[in-house]
């Protein structure tokens, strides 16, 4: 997961708990990225503290094994692109926000961040996110279809049905 808002780690987590396998054992890595600023190293080792304090908790609630990763840096994108292809990520789950001028959850960041990353991308829009109910696939083209394999993970996980 990469997020922003330390509330938002700790819906992510949340989320991520249920593309979790129960047949191989997954692994978490929230990852936060302090877009570069004059930022002393005590104030970085405060926010390093202050923005997993949530996600951690929550991971220990649910039983989910998390690693966090902490880093300033001049292009948080590049940052989440590296982090990817060294861990060999397979998924990425971020929070999608409005921006303050746009209606398109999918711009700025978040869309440079989709169109560089060589993983799939889920975005979670609603930062009020508690649990699954209902879980609706829109599959457009058919080569997206893989997409439906997720569904079922989610589906099978929260116990929730499919549209």
């Amino acid at each position: 997961i990469s997020f922003g808002p330390a509330k938002m780690g700790r819906t992510l987590v949340t989320l991520a708990k249920y593309f979790s396998s129960n047949e191989k054992p997954s692994h978490l890595t929230a990852l936060h990225i302090t877009p570069q600023t004059d930022i002393s190293p005590q104030d970085a080792i405060l926010f390093e503290r202050s923005s997993f304090a949530l996600a951690k908790q929550r991971a220990e609630e649910i039983g989910l094994e998390l690693e966090t990763k902490y880093m300033v840096a001049n292009d948080v994108t590049d940052e989440i692109s590296k982090t990817i292809k060294r861990k060999k990520i397979n998924l990425l789950i971020v929070g999608g926000a409005k921006p303050l001028f746009n209606e398109r959850v999918l711009g700025g960041k978040l869309k440079n961040i989709i169109e560089t990353v060589e993983c799939d991308v889920a975005v979670l829009s609603d930062g009020n996110f508690k649990h699954l109910q209902n879980i609706l696939l829109i599959v457009e083209p058919i080569t997206e279809k893989y997409l439906i394999d997720y569904a079922a993970v989610l589906a099978k996980n929260s116990k929730s049905p499919i549209t």
